[in-house]
């Protein structure tokens, strides 16, 4: 598991991980205490794909924060109900889902939603169906932070940086290769 905090300008960093045999509650709940001990007791905003174990977590630990799904993954998900999956619908259905978050207001994102639901009622109605309950322009618009891109390409690195090795022949050496890692990362 890991931590990646987002700064208001868009750099990130690596805040804390954690191997676990499990995404589940109780790893999170480890993670996040570690970064509330080390002194981060104010999180405007958690951003997880499926957000089963880290809510749970985050009720615990950060119950303050907001949480957010990543929209990316979301839309991953909506689009797999679409009755239509020629490339150029889905195209086009990515564009105006993008295009709400783009809005310069609450108000705005909400009408351009709107805008979106009736566009799509007769064509697509179980994606439309889906996406309207799963909508909240009030929670995802404020941050504007849409994906979990940042922790997905943190491990895609990793996954590549650990490739370089041919074995591990313990835990140890397994924990040593990946604090190398994310001490190098810490520093790029």
């Amino acid at each position: 598991l890991v931590a990646i905090g987002v700064a208001w300008g868009g750099s990130f960093r690596v805040l804390d991980w954690q191997v676990a045999e499990a995404e589940d509650a109780q790893a999170y709940v480890a993670l996040l205490a570690r970064l509330y001990e080390r002194g981060l007791e104010e999180v405007p905003l958690i951003v997880a794909e499926g957000c089963g174990s880290v809510r749970a977590a985050a009720q615990v630990v950060y119950p303050q924060a907001q949480l957010q799904p990543c929209l990316r993954h979301w839309l991953r998900n909506l689009e797999s109900l679409l009755h239509k999956r020629s490339w150029l619908h889905r195209r086009r259905l990515r564009r105006d889902f993008w295009w709400i978050y783009e809005a310069e207001s609450v108000e705005q994102a909400e009408r351009w939603a709107l805008h979106f639901v009736r566009r799509g009622a007769r064509s697509e109605p179980a994606f439309v169906q889906q996406f309207w309950q799963g909508f909240d322009a009030s929670r995802t618009w404020s941050y504007r932070l849409k994906t979990t891109n940042f922790a997905e390409g943190f491990f895609r690195n990793l996954r590549r940086f650990l490739g370089r090795f041919p074995g591990f022949v313990s835990p140890q050496h397994s924990e040593r290769a990946r604090a190398l890692y994310l001490l190098g990362a810490d520093h790029a």
